[in-house]
């Protein structure tokens, strides 16, 4: 009723209609299980909660169906429905349905094992054992009574589990042979075949051999294999051994002279059988000994050996070979006069036999022995005899002498360059000067103003040039050797030509006795002149030697003895075509 002021009221009618809710299902699906697993629920679920969801089984054969709890009956398919009813304010909704698969269970518990028999005739079989309830068993292959090795298999089935196929192996063995014994044996060689054979053969039995019956010697392995029907083949193994015959070698004895070849030795034998003969060996037996053509005399082995058979062995019988003594024969032809020096040298004597010769009665200071040569020791005259040790493989001891006569040996004296000296140095003249002998060497200087010479040592003492002399006056091995010559010269260290020394004391003592000019022998090309303080020439000559032409304090102008005093020189001489000169002062004094 619609009212206004001033309005008539407005009566209206209509109709109101609510109509039902519907209702909607979501049912999962359901996993797949296996018979014999726990029971188990199911959950669907609704836009409505209000109103509950019921289950039913479209199989209760495979499940059966309490509230939501599913109980597994058998294995298989069913389909499960899930459901809702409607209500005053819903209407009912749709079903839905969602499928169980149930697999089959696994048989367990159930053993198939192995089994082996020996044969006995009687058929054999394998069965399993831990069979379940309301199980069947079938078995192929089952069942045999010959010996063998035979696979077996057993099915077990059972309702709503899957079948369970095991496997098995039957093994019927044969059954051993006993009580059959089959021993080595030995025989020793006699020419006839040799067998071994089983003892112990049960009955139906048979037995064949492998290796046997043999004649000749040595060792064969022989198998014998035992069969019965149902067992199996025993094989058994033995050794037969025909062991050899002992065959005698005797060598025959024999004899021949020292130093002679061996002669030709046989043997003989003892102990063939079977009509054998030597010819029968594989090799007939020789005869040998140690002795060589040089073994000395004596009384030695014949050894047989060497023979070979496959049917024989051997006991060797030794022969002697007795070696008489032989004769020999001594040459010893005159000897040659030798020098001190020569080298060792055979004496040339021999003997028949070929022997070392032994050198004896000899002057031990002309003569030795070294390494059975003559070594000369000295000069002379010595007797040397040859022999021959004694020995036992000869009949006699040969012996003869010989005279000897060494002369004395040359000897020369080898004088190399010496080289130039300073002046105040020493020089051994051994490292310039030897003799062929070895023998020391006498030296003496022509100038002993410019140098001396004690024993082998040289002293340079003022320039110039000395002859020095070398000489070896022999021994009584060696001859005198030829005198030698050689020149030193004595130089100065600043390189001076010339010293002229500035001193002349001519008073017979032997110092200074005269004008001494060093190294002015080297230059013979020489001019010398003297003045006084006045400048007058009193001493002037060429060719100044330091010996027979030289100032002594006199004029060789007016031959008057001069004053003590100074006096001045100048000294002219020619170097290699060139004229120097040196001038000076020097002091006369008496």
């Amino acid at each position: 009723t619609v009212s206004k002021p001033g309005y008539d009221n407005l009566v209206l009618h209509a109709t109101l209609t609510i109509s039902k809710a519907a209702q909607t299902i979501t049912f999962p699906a359901i996993p797949a299980n296996t018979y014999g697993d726990a029971d188990f629920t199911i959950a669907a679920t609704s836009t409505n909660n209000t109103i509950p969801i019921t289950y039913s089984s479209s199989n209760t054969a495979v499940a059966t169906i309490s509230g939501n709890t599913v109980h597994i009956t058998g294995a298989g398919t069913v389909t499960i429905t899930a459901s809702q009813a409607g209500d005053a304010n819903h209407t009912a909704a749709a079903d839905v349905q969602q499928t169980l698969t149930v697999n089959k269970g696994t048989i367990t518990g159930v053993t198939f094992a192995d089994a082996s028999y020996s044969y006995d005739g009687t058929a054999k079989s394998l069965s399993v054992s831990g069979l379940p309830d309301g199980a069947t068993v079938a078995y192929s292959g089952n069942g045999h009574t010959g010996a063998g090795s035979y696979a077996v298999t057993a099915t077990v089935s059972k309702a709503n589990y899957n079948d369970l196929v095991l496997h098995a192996t039957l093994t019927i063995s044969n059954s051993a042979i006993t009580g059959v014994t089959f021993a080595d044996a030995a025989y020793s060689y006699d020419g006839t075949a040799k067998s071994l054979s089983v003892a112990g053969l049960p009955d139906g039995a048979r037995v064949s051999y492998r290796g046997n019956g043999h004649t000749g010697a040595g060792s064969y392995a022989v198998t014998a294999t035992v069969s019965k029907p149902g067992y199996d083949n025993l094989v058994l193994h033995a050794t037969l051994t025909i062991s050899k015959a002992v065959l005698t070698v005797t060598a025959a004895n024999a004899t021949r002279v020292y130093g002679t070849a061996n002669p030709a030795f046989t043997v003989s034998y003892s102990g063939f059988v079977h009509n054998e003969t030597a010819a029968s060996l594989t090799t007939g037996a020789t005869a040998t000994t140690a002795a060589t053509k040089a073994s000395d005399a004596g009384t030695y082995a014949i050894t047989p050996g060497g023979a070979a058979s496959g049917n024989y062995s051997f006991n060797y019988i030794s022969g002697k070979l007795t070696i008489t003594p032989a004769t020999r024969t001594l040459t010893f032809d005159p000897l040659a006069d030798k020098t001190y020096g020569d080298a060792d040298f055979d004496a040339g004597a021999s003997v028949s036999s070929g022997e070392t010769v032994i050198y004896s009665g000899y002057n031990p200071s002309v003569v030795a022995i070294v390494n059975g040569k003559i070594h000369i020791t000295g000069a002379g005259t010595t007797a040397i005899t040859a022999t021959v040790a004694a020995s036992g493989n000869y009949s006699n001891t040969p012996s003869q002498s010989r005279t000897l006569t060494v002369n004395k040996a040359d000897q020369t004296i080898s004088f190399s360059l010496i080289p130039s000296q300073l002046k105040g140095s020493t020089y051994d003249l051994s490292q310039s000067v030897t003799a062929s002998s070895g023998l020391p060497v006498t030296f003496s200087s022509s100038d002993e103003v410019v140098a001396t010479v004690s024993g082998t040592m040289l002293s340079a003492l003022h320039l110039g040039t000395a002859t020095i002399t070398a000489s070896q006056s022999g021994n009584a091995n060696y001859n005198a050797a030829v005198t030698v010559t050689g020149t030193v010269r004595v130089t100065d260290a600043s390189g001076a030509e010339i010293i002229v020394h500035p001193g002349v004391t001519p008073n017979g003592d032997g110092i200074e006795d005269f004008l001494y000019i060093e190294g002015i022998r080297n230059y013979p090309q020489n001019e010398v002149t003297i003045v006084n303080r006045n400048g007058v020439t009193i001493w002037q000559g060429t060719n100044y030697d330091n010996s027979g032409h030289v100032f002594d304090g006199h004029s060789n102008i007016t031959g008057v003895l001069q004053q003590g005093g100074t006096y001045f020189y100048k000294v002219e001489y020619t170097v290699n075509g060139e004229r120097r000169q040196k001038t000076g002062y020097i002091v006369l004094k008496y």
